[in-house]
């Protein structure tokens, strides 16, 4: 009976409280930010691993499964989930919410890190990933064009993706689609066995064929200068002149056992 017998004895003081309470809350709407997409970081980190060429079930069995073992002891882990495709083997781990998504992810590598000599030798390093809204497009365009198809990824990513990189208030632009120039050494099989080459021997050699060295430096009086020896192609048919073999003044080139052609990715 205290407050209503006051705000009865008292409707100055009661009208002034209430008239100041309304022009807070006036203040405060007003210089309220608003956030259409506020920025909310979910305690979940993805492990990404690529294994080029392999199939689902060798990438399910051998790398996501692995890591699965290596992930499945880490503290505060509420959810673990897991997806493989060929080449690709995902695995999302969701933690207690409040959990230092740093120090889980620490946790993590720790473990990945102890059955990395489990993994086959030619799959790509795990890669770790955090989801955060920021990371969610806020705007898609699709571009098609008549003319200059060939060249029409390299113009939009010169042209259109590189500008708008500049732009304040931009993180970042990816480019998904187009055709995208690709160096296609098409072997024969047939060729291939009669000459004794395998695939292997294949990519060691145009390996170490396309490689530029640094050469060591030059001092002339007061300059310095760097040296490098360039080895890297810089034309599609410098490829067919590549030695695969050289046996008492016989030579297998590139050209004899394949295709080299300037074409574009899938």
């Amino acid at each position: 009976m205290i407050l209503p017998e006051l705000g009865v004895r008292k409707p100055v003081t009661t009208l002034m409280f209430f008239l100041a309470v309304l022009m807070i809350g006036a203040v405060m709407i007003m210089e309220l930010s608003v956030d259409y997409l506020p920025e909310i970081e979910r305690p979940t980190v993805t492990v990404v691993t690529e294994w080029s060429g392999a199939s689902t079930e060798d990438v399910e069995n051998k790398v996501t499964k692995q890591i699965e073992r290596a992930l499945g002891s880490v503290n505060n882990l509420k959810e673990m989930t897991s997806a493989t495709v060929e080449g690709i083997s995902s695995v999302t781990c969701e933690f207690i919410w409040g959990t230092d998504l740093d120090e889980a992810s620490n946790d993590m590598r720790s473990n990945i890190d102890r059955v990395k000599r489990d993994l086959p030798e030619d799959a790509e390093e795990p890669r770790f990933m955090k989801f955060n809204t920021s990371q969610i497009p806020i705007q898609f365009y699709g571009i098609t064009a008549r003319e200059s198809v060939e060249n029409l990824y390299d113009i939009i990513d010169r042209d259109v993706a590189d500008p708008l990189k500049r732009l304040p208030g931009v993180g970042t632009v990816n480019l998904f689609g187009g055709l995208q120039r690709e160096i296609q050494v098409r072997l024969d099989p047939a060729k291939l066995t009669a000459y004794g080459i395998d695939l292997e021997d294949v990519a060691r050699v145009l390996a170490a064929e396309n490689v530029t060295l640094p050469a060591g430096n030059l001092k002339v009086g007061r300059m310095d200068y760097t040296i490098r020896v360039p080895g890297e192609f810089d034309a599609p048919a410098e490829l067919e002149t590549v030695v695969l073999r050289a046996e008492k003044g016989a030579y297998v080139y590139l050209r004899d056992v394949a295709q080299v052609l300037d074409g574009f990715e899938e």
